[in-house]
């Protein structure tokens, strides 16, 4: 894979809005995508996206790489269990296009992955433009590609992001306690 630099997107990349956004095929559980992103570049994370001129934009260029239909992984996420969706990196959260009856919190499912199209809809027209939730530790079930973005809009960025460690110790965990640990002996 190519490194990104700070002026340009790799090949292969989409570049919109001061962000590059890279689709990857692999399939990884949403903490291995969230960790392989923050790998490739500082500041990167699974995908924001805060318009709907994104997600259209974002939507084909998922289109045009992916070679088998699937779920795809994005940087929202409810790490601590608590019914506030946020950003893996901050961006606001102002933006949502949960499907029809999502999120359900009654549900232990606290990753977001934008939804393949479904059988008998209009593929150009109904893809990825909407997400739902989906567990977070569940390997076997819950392997998805997944959508990598570098920003470098700082207007995205509203605090620091969640580290890789807080990430890892939610999702082992299975629920907010370590998080709430760590935060804790910050202060």
């Amino acid at each position: 894979m190519d490194q990104v630099s700070a002026d340009t997107c790799a090949r292969e990349w989409l570049q919109y809005q001061g962000n590059c956004y890279g689709y990857f095929e692999a399939k990884k559980t949403w903490t291995e995508a969230e960790i392989e992103c923050q790998s490739y570049h500082r500041g990167a994370h699974l995908a924001s996206i805060l318009t709907l001129a994104e997600t259209l934009v974002v939507a084909n260029h998922i289109m045009s790489y992916q070679i088998k239909p699937s779920n795809v992984w994005i940087g929202l996420h409810d790490i601590r269990h608590n019914g506030k969706w946020r950003w893996s990196d901050e961006s606001t959260y102002n933006y949502k296009a949960w499907m029809l009856g999502k999120p359900n919190l009654r549900t232990k499912e606290y990753c977001v992955e934008l939804v393949r199209p479904v059988h008998g809809a209009n593929v150009s027209k109904d893809s990825y433009h909407q997400y739902e939730e989906a567990p977070i530790r569940n390997r076997k079930a819950q392997l998805c590609p997944w959508l990598g973005m570098i920003s470098r809009a700082p207007k995205r960025k509203a605090k620091e992001s969640t580290s890789k460690q807080e990430i890892l110790e939610a999702s082992m965990v299975g629920d907010s306690r370590n998080l709430q640990k760590s935060e804790a002996e910050k202060s």
